[in-house]
């Protein structure tokens, strides 16, 4: 996770992840700055999944009633 528990971004998390994938990349031509935007969109994207997943609310269906 590249998020801290109150939300913000964690950049040593960021960091580590872009030097983890810096590691697996290289032979593939990606640069580290590459891979540090790679990082950083990944962690944009945890967040809004977290922001997202934060404001859905769950409405049961009511069955409706059948009036005679």
């Amino acid at each position: 996770m590249l998020l801290t528990p109150d939300g913000h971004y964690d950049r040593a998390a960021v960091m580590i992840e872009a030097h983890r994938q810096f590691r697996l990349m290289r032979r593939h031509g990606w640069s580290f700055g590459r891979c540090l935007s790679f990082a950083w969109a990944k962690a944009r994207e945890q967040r809004s999944r977290v922001r997202a997943s934060s404001l859905t609310v769950y409405y049961p269906r009511q069955k409706a009633a059948l009036v005679l």
